[in-house]
């Protein structure tokens, strides 16, 4: 689902469904993947105690983004961002980047 990259930046967390790179680890095609991505997600924000501000959210035809912030009982979701591409009611691309530091 997604890996992280500690630096400068502390944790970030990339995935990305689209298009495939031999230079992302994180890459995969299809609407099984994004379905795991947020099945995960939902099982984590059903935690009691989950907190979740959404800062900005836009939609332009196809495309829609949102970026937020939430914290959990594992995790503290400090910047996040999704970016969406639907096409005839289907998500056909996704991506998911985020400052996330573990509780644990």
């Amino acid at each position: 689902m997604s890996a992280s990259h500690p630096g400068a930046l502390g944790n970030l967390v990339v995935c990305r469904t689209r298009p495939k790179s031999p230079n992302c680890p994180l890459q995969s095609h299809g609407h099984g993947p994004i379905r795991e991505f947020f099945r995960g997600l939902i099982k984590e924000f059903e935690q009691p105690g989950t907190t979740f501000s959404l800062q900005l959210q836009s939609i332009d035809g196809d495309f829609g983004y949102a970026l937020w912030s939430a914290e959990t009982a594992d995790n503290v979701y400090e910047m996040a961002t999704d970016t969406h591409v639907v096409r005839d009611g289907k998500i056909v691309a996704q991506s998911f980047a985020g400052q996330i530091t573990s509780k644990r």
